[in-house]
């Protein structure tokens, strides 16, 4: 543990780790690794520890007379060496004082010998001031190897597992693009919107007629259904909240054009969707096609599937909604965050600055290369 402060006993906490010995290091002498903590430390937090006067706590009573050995062996005459770098006292207190640092060596006590910590998590002082391994234990310079070649092995793993995601992710983000374009059919090289079945009709059928550039919605050819459902949406405009202000005065709205009663606005693509007044029934069983034809994706990608064609003002509220109470996906989707735990509020600052909240937002419209917001809050 690092702390900045008159003494031990009040110094603010800058920093705390722990920990754990290799095989080969756990037969260590006890004074040595306790030695293996202050170097560790002193490694960690070199640039702030230079050049000042340091004061070292410990529990164990014979690192108090470590400056005055006479007789080290040449791995501590190595770790002294470092050590001389820094000024430092060394002053011994009983455990039962220093109950934090207590429990950060107490860390990895419930471990099993299945528990295998990441290499960094191990002490590695020793063959970092001893790189060649001259004075470290013939047990020690095994290990290290073994553990060098465990990590390469488990590196080349990640990389071949890396490049077989970075083909998927290649073939998802190749998807996600035929996704944001619209369907092309091959014989009229007309949009292919989400069939939705009303009566002996579809609305595909219906609107997909009228999909051809700008085409009036209402044709000569169109049939009776066609008329029937066309004359709903017109009708279902007089209710609407929106569409009722806009209907007859669209040359006001810029964002919205009517063709023979019938209101669209363009979508991201600049291609004319139609609006939809709010009928549940029409709106679900969109939703309903635009869902199972995505393979039940989240709301984002069903709204965005829907949007080529369609839109109505709480199209994305509706999405979310619809989404959250599929049946297929409550059964087949399984939430993958753990359960929130209990909310623990931040004790109140002092003063200013005393306590800072940072996190980024967005992402925007790229602006100079740049698409994110990062919001500092005192």
């Amino acid at each position: 543990m690092y702390g900045q402060g008159k003494d031990w006993m009040t110094c603010r906490l800058a920093g705390f780790m722990s920990k754990k010995f290799m095989s080969a290091q756990q037969h260590y002498a006890v004074h040595e690794m306790e030695t293996l903590a202050i170097l560790e430390a002193l490694l960690k937090w070199e640039d702030k520890l230079v050049g000042k006067r340091i004061h070292v706590i410990t529990d164990h009573k014979a690192l108090e007379f470590f400056k005055t050995q006479t007789r080290l062996s040449s791995r501590q005459q190595r770790w002294t060496d470092y050590m001389s770098r820094f000024n430092f006292d060394i002053t011994y207190i009983k455990g039962e004082y220093n109950k934090v640092a207590d429990c950060l060596s107490r860390y990895y006590e419930s471990d099993t010998p299945d528990d295998v910590p990441e290499f960094h998590e191990y002490v590695q002082v020793d063959r970092e001031l001893d790189p060649e391994g001259e004075d470290l234990p013939q047990q020690r310079v095994m290990e290290v190897k073994e553990r060098v070649v465990e990590i390469r092995a488990m590196k080349d793993m990640e990389v071949r597992w890396s490049k077989r995601l970075l083909d998927i992710v290649e073939q998802r983000d190749a998807e996600a693009e035929e996704l944001r374009e619209p369907r092309v059919e091959q014989e009229n090289n007309v949009n292919a919107p989400v069939n939705v079945t009303t009566g002996d009709d579809t609305l595909a059928d219906s609107l997909g007629k009228a999909a051809k550039g700008n085409a009036c919605p209402l044709r000569k050819e169109d049939t009776e259904e066609d008329r029937k459902l066309l004359n709903q949406i017109r009708n279902g405009y007089k209710d609407d909240k929106l569409f009722k202000i806009i209907i007859g005065n669209s040359k006001d709205y810029p964002l919205f054009s009517e063709e023979e009663g019938i209101l669209r606005q363009k979508n991201v693509q600049g291609k004319d969707a139609v609006c939809f007044p709010q009928d549940r029934k029409i709106v679900t069983k969109i939703l309903t096609d635009a869902h199972e034809i995505l393979g039940h994706f989240g709301d984002q990608r069903t709204c965005e599937y829907v949007q080529r064609w369609y839109w109505w003002p709480t199209m994305v509220k509706d999405t979310r909604i619809f989404c959250r109470t599929c049946g297929k996906c409550q059964r087949a989707k399984t939430p993958n965050t753990k359960p929130a735990g209990k909310l623990h509020p931040l004790p109140i600052p002092a003063r200013p600055w005393d306590s800072i909240g940072m996190d980024f937002v967005g992402p925007f419209p790229e602006n100079n290369g740049m698409n994110y917001l990062w919001v500092v809050i005192c």
